[in-house]
């Protein structure tokens, strides 16, 4: 080499090429201005190829759930310090609920002042004491995740009198969604794209698996001649009735279409429900709470997928979560095994039914609802 020249050196890179991330997690602490702690954790989570990012710390929870949003997160991480300041998770659970995410990821508590009491109390899925619990629990997750059916796949397996990966969640909505999205009824029930973003809006909201709704049977009953008056924000009422005797020729043209086709008996009608197969075969039945919903299973479970009959009114509308819970837990029993089975209620969601007992009926899916059903567990 001549002297003065300048040498040249190669450089070695020692970093490992990397696939697609295991998933996504945001990290903030809420209440102050800490930050060791969740640095700790994102290198942690980086080192085991997750993705993280940083949403800062002494920030508020809209901040999160803005990040949450744009990072398309799998799971938020939260660190608290401050046990005043604890409400500041709640907001954060009821915000990420209002945006759509929440049945969506995982949101997990860690820091001195959580724990896994307060963790279930403010809305989180789980306490993390350490970095290493974070990463363990974001594993768990993702393994889940991806193992999990698309809610098109669980409902049409369901269709196929076949077991999926948990039972589906569909509710018969109408009043509910239309609440919920505040829009008034008769908007809902004469506008499809009001109809649309109220049951978009709801079914993002409580993580159902499919839209079951219609527009009320006012409108069909207008739509063949019944005479119908139109409250601004009630449901119609048919002043004049007509009667049109076809359903069985309408349901195999529907059928033959390529889509499935739904029947809701309304009312203690339990007479109905030996001929459905032959009405509506390979379809599906919602009937009422009054129809004994074992018997039902035991009499055409192996020829229609049922659609749960849970009391919409003392259960769903006025009962506690419990209820909700137990009540769901039986239906699950009942009716679940071998598949060809959907959980909602015995008609239409109650317009003022809770938002909590709407989410306990997610909730007793993810305790009781997986395939294979362990009856013998729920006793």
């Amino acid at each position: 080499m001549r002297r003065g020249a300048p040498r040249r050196m190669k450089i070695v890179s020692f970093s490992r090429e990397r696939g697609a991330p295991e998933g996504t997690v945001v990290l903030g602490v809420m209440d102050g201005p800490w930050t060791i702690g969740s640095r700790i954790v994102a290198a942690v989570l980086e080192t085991h190829d997750f993705k993280v990012v940083h949403a800062g710390s002494d920030i508020a929870s809209e901040h999160m759930v803005t990040q949450a949003v744009a990072a398309r997160a799998d799971v938020v991480a939260v660190g608290s310090y401050l046990s005043y300041k604890l409400n500041q998770v709640k907001e954060l659970d009821e915000r990420l609920a209002k945006a759509g995410l929440r049945n969506k990821i995982r949101l997990i508590l860690s820091g001195p002042a959580g724990s896994k009491r307060v963790a279930e109390e403010y809305g989180a899925d789980s306490y993390a004491r350490d970095a290493e619990e974070v990463l363990e629990q974001c594993r768990a997750f993702m393994s889940g995740k991806k193992a999990e059916m698309t809610a098109r796949r669980r409902v049409m397996t369901a269709l196929e009198l076949q077991p999926p990966d948990g039972v589906s969640l569909v509710a018969f909505s109408m009043t509910f969604s239309a609440k919920h999205a505040d829009i008034e009824f008769s908007d809902y029930v004469s506008q499809a794209e009001a109809m649309a973003e109220a049951e978009i809006k709801a079914c993002r909201r409580f993580g159902w698996d499919n839209v079951c709704n219609s527009t009320d049977v006012a409108i069909f009953a207008q739509s063949v001649g019944a005479e119908v008056y139109m409250p601004e924000d009630d449901i119609p009422r048919i002043i004049k009735p007509a009667i049109y005797p076809f359903d069985k020729e309408l349901f195999k043209r529907i059928t033959d279409y390529g889509a499935p086709v739904l029947i809701h008996c309304c009312g203690n009608v339990p007479q109905c429900i030996p001929f459905a197969p032959a009405v509506n075969p390979g379809g599906a039945i919602q009937f009422d709470y009054q129809v004994k919903l074992k018997w039902a299973k035991e009499l055409i479970g192996d020829k229609m997928t049922i659609m749960s009959n849970l009391d919409c009114n003392q259960v769903l509308q006025l009962g506690l979560k419990e209820d909700v819970l137990e009540a769901r837990r039986r239906a699950i029993q009942d009716a679940a095994p071998g598949g060809g089975f959907w959980l909602s209620g015995g008609c239409e969601i109650p317009r003022d039914m809770p938002y909590e007992n709407m989410e306990a009926m997610l909730k007793a899916i993810k305790e009781y609802g997986r395939y294979p059903i362990v009856t013998e567990s729920m006793s």
